[in-house]
Order: structure tokens, then C-alpha cells, then sequence
């Protein structure tokens, strides 16, 4: 075209067209025509070549699409979209977390089953225990763990998990439970399950604990939760070992699985038609409190009060005051429940340190020492016991140790009056040999003296024999030389009377 425009282009306004101009335009035009013809019948030959092709292609797509819709609208029919929801994610231990299953198609559109060909879902928690909700048929597994509930026409389904410590308790023992951690603590706003879920720390979450103990001293399901709690505790079963309140809670993540089956028949074989899961978080508050409750500041058990119970029970005699003590604190302890029990022992713990009766006996240390043992050894084994063999009244530790320890000081006391009275005896004894010797002695000496021809009387009559003559030669003389003479004879007797007692006879 840039040939044409410059051989007959380039005109200007009024100048001539001639005829051969216009020919030879005519003539590129036709050229032109043709050459255009040429190629849309080319390109028409080549499109309807790729469009015959392109409707085999799409042909085969269909065939294609048909038959992989075929497949794939009874997996939409079979397979489902499965939600897990729960109300919130973290609960108090002794609440109940409501768990409910959803069921949809895969567009979350809510399918419509008949009473016939309703799914199953198998649930599967790696801690806590499921409990069914009325209204829905379901099957439990060993230990709780698992739960396989029936959904409704709907697809709905709702199940409940607890605390993986509440396993055998009875449902009015959780019930109990529940009701007391709705409760509002006077001048609180918030319940005490609230409380707790809210406090950063335990120590924070101390302001409710007044109201626990009141209920755990109320109620015997509330004693028997928390016992329960107690007992399978692995970190604070430990007697009286316990530590203060900490700075973390301590929190226990259950991960729920789930999965649907069309059936709960085991002998068919059914594939997986839906899976989900979901995260719930339990707060153990029950550790905590249970070491507040057993392990308060000394200053708010009443030892005064024990002290002056126990006091009146100590007697003049060893055997008499043991049986009262036990006595009385077995009246203390009974009917408290396993942490009633543990707090008390160490409330009597201080208050058999305390025994200061008005008149003590000797045996008042040693009597103090044998009942604080015994109640150690009871306490230390309380948990124990209880879970091994289910005993909650019996102090069975505390009995055995405290009659053991009276058979021994009782034994004791026997064999030191026997060693006395044996000891008595030989001395009684010596006594009557020593005084029996004593008196031989003493009549062998007095028949000696009393004799004529004993040594003293022989002795005597040596001394006198020569005062005989001069008493005979003193007759004949005056009266006054005889008195002078008397005299003498007075001297010479106070002589011989103190030569007597000197005198050393032969034995």
C-alpha cells in the first residue's frame, strides 16, 4: 500500500484524478481482494480444523466430567464435615465441659438423616473422662477415654468430659461439686469457678477457699470429691509433706479426637467418614487447696480448743490416760473425711505439745512423745490406706502404734516392779539373816556376863578380892578414916567402871 499511496497519492484539493490513476487503484484493490480471500480461507480451513478438535476435546470432557461426577457426588453424600465446639476452652476441675458434635455435608450444609441411617462418632480424649448426655445413644469405652455417641436426625450429638481424677465417683458427687463452684462467695461477684479461672495465681484465688472448706466440712459428696482428688493425686499423696501455695497454676490440656463411622456394628468394616479435634484446658485448683486446708498458717487451727479437750484425759495412771487420749481423738477425727482428718492430726500434733496439765504426771513426756508418734504414723499412712483397702472410718495406723507403744512402756513398768519387788525381797532377806546373827550374838554375849565363871564376873572378882581385905581391916578402924577410906573405895569403883566398858572378852 505505500506504493499505491505514492504513485496516485498526494493530492491536494482540486487537483485532477486521471482515469489510469483510478484504474490502477482499482487494480491494487483487486489484488488486495483476493489476497484477502486467499487467507480467510486459510484461517477458516485451519479454525474449523481446531474447532472440529476442540469439540472432540470437550467431548471427551464431559465424558470425563460425567463420569468423575459420578464418583465424586456419593463421596459428597458419604463423607462429612465434622465441627468440634465447646463453650469455652478452660474449666475449673469438677466442672463438666459440654462437648457438641456437628455434622455437615462438605458445601456446610446440615444434612437430614432418618432414624435408620444415622452416623456414629467415635470421640477419643488423651485425658479426662466422657461422660453421655441424655438424650443420645451411646456406647462408652474402657476407663471413659473413649465414647462413641449417635448423632440425631440433624447430625448433632453432645457429650460431656471431666476431670480424669473423678473416675468411680457418683454422678450426685459431681453434681455437688458443680454446684458448690457456681456458688458466689459472700461479697464476691463472681462464682468461685470464676474465681479461679480468673486469678493469675493461686494465691490470688485464696479468697474462695473459706467457702470450700466450709463446703468440704458440710457435705460428705464434697468430702468425697475431693478426696478422691486426693488420693490419685501422684504429687501431693504424701502425708503432710506439702508445700505452700505456689505462683503457677497447674493446668491439664485434654486434645479430643473425633471421628465418624456410619455404623456401630464391629463386624462391618467402616472407613473414616469425617475427622476433627479440639484442645480443652482444665485448672487444677483442688492441689492448691488442698494444701491450704491441711497446711494453714498455725495461727488459724484451733489447737487451743484441742488442747483443752485433751488436757482433762491425762490421768495419775500411764495405762488409764492412753486409753483416754485415743479415745478422744478418735471422737475429734471421726466423721471428718480423709483432709478433715490430715488437718486435724496436725492440729493435735500441736496440741499434744502444748499438755501442760496442772498436776503432770512423771510419765507426762514419754506418754506425749508415744501419741504424737502414733498419730504421725497414721497420718503419713492415711491416703494410703483408704486407697488400698477402702478404709475412712478406722484410724487403723494410729491404733496399732499407740497399743503397741502401751504394751511396751506397760511391760516396762511390769518388769522394773517385778526387779523391785525381787530386789526388796533379797534385801528383806539379808535384813532377817543380819538381825537373826545380831541377836545369837548378843544372847551368847549376855549369857557370858550373866555366867559365874564367865570372863567378866571372873575379872570383876579379881578387881574386888583385894578390896575385901581392906573393907575387913577398915572395920576396925575410926568411923572418920573409914569414911576417908570409903572415899577411896568410891574412886576406885569409878575406876573400874570405866575399865568394863573397854574390856575386850574372848570369843
Amino acid at each position: 500500500m505505500g506504493l499505491l499511496a505514492d504513485a496516485i497519492g498526494n493530492k491536494v484539493a482540486g487537483e485532477l484524478i486521471k482515469s489510469q490513476d483510478w484504474n490502477q487503484l482499482v487494480a491494487a484493490l483487486e489484488t488486495v481482494e483476493a489476497s484477502l480471500t486467499e487467507r480467510v480461507d486459510s484461517l477458516e480451513t485451519t479454525l474449523t480444523g481446531q474447532i472440529t478438535t476442540l469439540g472432540e476435546q470437550i467431548t471427551g470432557l464431559r465424558t470425563d466430567v460425567d463420569a468423575l461426577e459420578a464418583v465424586v457426588n456419593p463421596l459428597l453424600q458419604q463423607y462429612y464435615r465434622l465441627n468440634l465446639s465447646t463453650a469455652r476452652v478452660s474449666y475449673a476441675l469438677g466442672q463438666l465441659a459440654e462437648i457438641t458434635v456437628q455434622l455437615t455435608d462438605l458445601q456446610g450444609n446440615i444434612p437430614t438423616f432418618t432414624a435408620q441411617n444415622r452416623p456414629w462418632v467415635d470421640l477419643v480424649s488423651t485425658w479426662g473422662q466422657f461422660k453421655p448426655v441424655s438424650g443420645f445413644a451411646s456406647r462408652g469405652g474402657v476407663g471413659d477415654r473413649t465414647l462413641s455417641v449417635q448423632v440425631n436426625t440433624s447430625g448433632l450429638a453432645q457429650v460431656q468430659l471431666r476431670s480424669d481424677y473423678a473416675e468411680g465417683l457418683a454422678d450426685e458427687d459431681e453434681d455437688e461439686m458443680a454446684v458448690v463452684l457456681q456458688s458466689r462467695p459472700q461479697g464476691m461477684t463472681t462464682t468461685v469457678a470464676e474465681a479461679i479461672l480468673n486469678a493469675t495465681t493461686p494465691l490470688e484465688a485464696r479468697p474462695t477457699y473459706q467457702l470450700l472448706r466450709s463446703e468440704y466440712e458440710r457435705s460428705s459428696r464434697v468430702q468425697t470429691y475431693l478426696d478422691t482428688h486426693y488420693i490419685r493425686h501422684p504429687a501431693i499423696a504424701v502425708g503432710t509433706l506439702l508445700p505452700r501455695l505456689g505462683s503457677r497454676w497447674r493446668e491439664y490440656r485434654a486434645t479430643v479426637m473425633a471421628f465418624v463411622k456410619p455404623d456401630s456394628d464391629p463386624t462391618t468394616a467402616d472407613a473414616s467418614l469425617g475427622v476433627s479435634s479440639l484442645q480443652v484446658t482444665f485448672r487444677d485448683w483442688i492441689g492448691p487447696w488442698i494444701v491450704d486446708y491441711i497446711n494453714p498458717p498455725v495461727v488459724e487451727l484451733p489447737v487451743d480448743l484441742y488442747r483443752d479437750r485433751l488436757r482433762p484425759r491425762i490421768t495419775p495412771r500411764y495405762a488409764e490416760s492412753t486409753e483416754l487420749l485415743k479415745t478422744e481423738v478418735a471422737d475429734i477425727v471421726r466423721d471428718k473425711g480423709l483432709l478433715g482428718k490430715q488437718r486435724d492430726y496436725r492440729v493435735l500434733n500441736e496440741a499434744l505439745n502444748q499438755l501442760n496439765p496442772e498436776v503432770a504426771p512423771p510419765f507426762l513426756n514419754v506418754l506425749t512423745e508415744s501419741m504424737r508418734d502414733a498419730i504421725g504414723i497414721q497420718q503419713a499412712l492415711g491416703a494410703s490406706q483408704t486407697k488400698a483397702i477402702g478404709i475412712t472410718t478406722q484410724e487403723v495406723g494410729f491404733k496399732v502404734f499407740s497399743d503397741a507403744a502401751l504394751r511396751a512402756d506397760t511391760n516396762t513398768a511390769a518388769a522394773q516392779e517385778t526387779l523391785a519387788a525381787n530386789l526388796q525381797t533379797q534385801v528383806n532377806q539379808s535384813l532377817d539373816q543380819a538381825r537373826q546373827t545380831l541377836q545369837q550374838e548378843q544372847q551368847a554375849f549376855r549369857a557370858s556376863i550373866e555366867s559365874e565363871n564367865g570372863v567378866v564376873q571372873r575379872a570383876i572378882r579379881q578387881q574386888i578380892s583385894p578390896l575385901q581385905d581392906q573393907v575387913s581391916v577398915l572395920r576396925n578402924l575410926d568411923p572418920a578414916v573409914v569414911n576417908r577410906q570409903l572415899q577411896d573405895v568410891a574412886a576406885l569403883r569409878t575406876q573400874v567402871e570405866a575399865i568394863l566398858p573397854n574390856l575386850r572378852l574372848p570369843r
